[in-house]
């Protein structure tokens, strides 16, 4: 069986790294995430997949599936199944196929999603009054080799964790209209514990230059010995075929929703130089989740502090030294302490007396 070493980036995948861990290990919260997504900025339709082991029953997989049309509306997805995972997960209506391990995945989906207008967008209808019909074929072919990300002990989001760059093609069908999809795409693959009670939110970034050029960074803060501490910060530049690392100077976390709405800052420094990058989000999505992850809300819920972590989902464009790039913004923020004040037992608890 063919090892690859924590921190190596590589083209020869094995096609178990491309699929689900069989059997899982029997590790006290263990869970195995998948994420892909994508952004053709010509069209301005994008997406995002993530699909999950549910915590409740490892054996069934949990989908989200996020498609934003040119008119800013999203289109939601959530379910849960299981089927032949031989070349990939698959789950209720969306499968990943690996056509070649480490080059070549087919993302697939075609069941029903719900349409979430730009004016909905923070606060969706809970019980949506209609549900579209939406088929999605597209292929992810990567265009850099897959990174083995250092292991991570003593954290609670995952201690295995690759990652890529690619290019996706293909189609996007919402009802009777049909889009064309080519743009760039990003995925990862992340194995270990996943318990987020003292997590505290995350940056996941990455946009791609025309020529092939590209930066992507990850960060991810948590309480440790109950200060908050930067768990993680890893970047990189690919440039003419090489990963080279970078480090964060400065970057757009989020701990409110405050932040959200409008451009951004980000500084790599590596041995290329310094880049100022701005990034330019142009969609926007949320989903919202608790410790254990075991389903999303695609909302803002204040005042529901069981969902405590919020993400933010935006297909985004990005300008550096007269270049423009393409790719997406991913950022999560703790809501927890912000929000006790819509708790009922804590506002009752010290004002009835």
């Amino acid at each position: 069986m063919q090892i690859i070493k924590p921190g190596e980036a590589t083209w020869d995948v094995p096609l178990a790294d491309e699929t689900i861990l069989d059997p899982l290990p029997q590790v006290p919260n263990m869970s195995e995430n998948f994420c892909y997504l994508g952004h053709d900025a010509v069209s301005r339709v994008a997406f995002l997949v993530h699909i999950g082991r549910w915590i409740k029953d490892p054996e069934i997989f949990r989908e989200m599936f996020i498609v934003w049309l040119p008119d800013g509306t999203v289109m939601w997805a959530h379910a849960f199944g299981r089927g032949d995972c031989t070349l990939g997960p698959s789950v209720a209506c969306s499968r990943l196929i690996c056509e070649e391990p480490g080059k070549r995945i087919r993302i697939r989906y075609s069941g029903p999603m719900q349409p979430i207008p730009p004016d909905q967008i923070v606060n969706p209808t809970g019980f949506p009054n209609s549900l579209d019909k939406v088929d999605i074929d597209l292929v992810f072919e990567g265009a850099s080799p897959t990174y083995y990300y250092p292991q991570t002990e003593n954290t609670t989001w995952s201690k295995w964790h690759t990652e890529q760059l690619g290019k996706v093609r293909g189609t996007v069908r919402h009802i009777d209209r049909k889009f064309d999809f080519n743009g760039v795409g990003y995925r990862d693959h992340s194995r270990g514990p996943r318990y987020l009670k003292d997590f505290r939110g995350h940056s996941w970034i990455q946009g791609h230059f025309p020529g092939g050029d590209s930066f992507n960074l990850y960060q991810m803060w948590q309480i440790v010995d109950g200060v908050e501490k930067q768990a993680l910060s890893e970047a990189h530049i690919h440039q003419n075929g090489e990963l080279i690392p970078a480090r964060v100077v400065s970057s757009p976390r989020l701990t409110s929703t405050a932040g959200i709405v409008g451009d951004y800052e980000l500084v790599l420094e590596s041995k290329l130089g310094t880049m100022n990058i701005i990034g330019k989000p142009r969609g926007l999505a949320f989903f919202s989740y608790g410790t254990l992850m075991s389903h999303f809300f695609p909302s803002v819920p204040i005042g529901n502090t069981e969902f405590f972590m919020t993400t933010v989902e935006q297909p985004s464009v990005f300008s550096c030294a007269g270049r423009d790039a393409v790719g997406h913004t991913e950022r999560s923020f703790y809501r927890g302490d912000a929000d006790k004040i819509f708790d009922p037992a804590a506002v009752e608890s010290f004002y009835a007396r």
